[in-house]
């Protein structure tokens, strides 16, 4: 819940009034300590910075180390992969180094991977083969270091009043994670806006796209609002990027213009007539954006290339013909005048 961005205070305060006088925590109140429910409380504890309570835990903890350098579940039994696990997640998100949790010179680390068989899987004791599955993904998540809450994408949400139009900046661990810098919202009419961004880990491999960077959700619901989506692309990315949106069944290319760079980012902004799924990707690798341009009304071109020659032939023809009057003329004046002479 805590890293959902739940409000997990009153679940904090319950655990930690189950806290035993020995520093350990039951499987249910009134019950004696255990090891793996005071592991699962250290992590819990950690989260939530109670770190005396989380001191008093750890030091039950070392009471569940048995001489084999292992970790039992409670009283006296035997060492196993999941209590390892589990001690190994609560030491690691207490800061506390897993090798130096020992006893007898043999570290709770050290016993967990002895539990390894041949072929991979974990026995959850030395002699005894129960749940490998559960006891291999346990080991797994311990030996890689990780702990409880596992992270989760970081979502943004809001509820703005909108006039017209509004921009609104994305908090920083947001733009780290998603790119997204700014959203403008431009409506006619004002509106109660709600907001969500986040990016998505996974998308369909059908509407998976090769020359994406990363898939964005930015939900906005009324959803007949438009606007500007500012984004970011580190600067150590080759090539330019734009945005394109996801209509339901087909990738759009929306036209995406740069905005400049600082020293870490090179900033692009893009129009959207609507808000749903996004991605960022490289232009080099996508179809250029189709320019539709409208017909001029009450204009109507006539092609050139029948008319010109027939023009000029008919200039030739006439340009012929006055040539032929001009001589026939000057023919007849001269055997007019020849006559007369003649007569003399």
């Amino acid at each position: 819940m805590k890293s959902a961005g739940e409000d997990v205070s009153k679940s904090v305060e319950w655990i930690k009034s189950v806290q035993n006088p020995d520093g350990g925590f039951p499987w249910v109140e009134g019950e004696k300590s255990d090891c793996d429910d005071t592991s699962a409380a250290i992590q819990l504890l950690m989260l939530a910075g109670e770190y005396r309570a989380v001191d008093r835990a750890i030091e039950f903890l070392r009471t569940c180390q048995n001489p084999d350098g292992g970790i039992k579940y409670f009283g006296e039994s035997a060492s196993n992969s999941a209590s390892d696990s589990w001690a190994i997640q609560a030491l690691v998100s207490a800061g506390e180094n897993p090798m130096n949790f020992s006893r007898n010179s043999s570290s709770v680390l050290q016993h967990l991977l002895s539990l390894q068989t041949a072929e991979g899987y974990f026995n959850y004791t030395a002699y005894e083969i129960s749940n490998p599955g559960y006891m291999t993904t346990s080991a797994i998540m311990a030996l890689l270091g990780k702990y409880h809450p596992i992270k989760i994408l970081p979502v943004y949400k809001s509820t703005l009043v909108l006039e017209r139009n509004k921009t609104i900046t994305m908090p920083m661990e947001i733009f780290t994670e998603t790119g997204i810098d700014e959203l403008t919202f431009i409506t006619d009419s004002a509106a109660n806006l709600t907001v969500s961004v986040e990016r998505l880990k996974e998308v369909p491999d059908k509407i998976r796209l090769e020359n994406a960077i990363l898939y964005l959700s930015i939900n906005v619901t009324p959803s007949n609002v438009s606007g500007y989506i500012k984004f970011a692309v580190p600067r150590d990315s080759k090539g330019s990027y734009v945005l394109m949106k996801f209509n339901g069944s087909n990738w759009i290319r929306l036209e995406t213009e740069p905005l400049g760079f600082d020293d870490s980012y090179n900033y692009y902004r893009a129009y959207t007539p609507s808000f749903s799924i996004f991605a960022i990707a490289e232009e080099r690798q996508v179809m250029p954006t189709v320019q539709i341009t409208p017909p001029h009304e009450g204009k109507v071109e006539t092609p050139k290339t029948a008319e010109s020659p027939s023009k000029e032939i008919a200039e030739h023809a006439s340009v012929d013909f006055k040539l032929l009057v001009v001589l026939g003329i000057a023919i007849a004046a001269f055997l007019v005048g020849l006559a007369l002479w003649l007569r003399r």
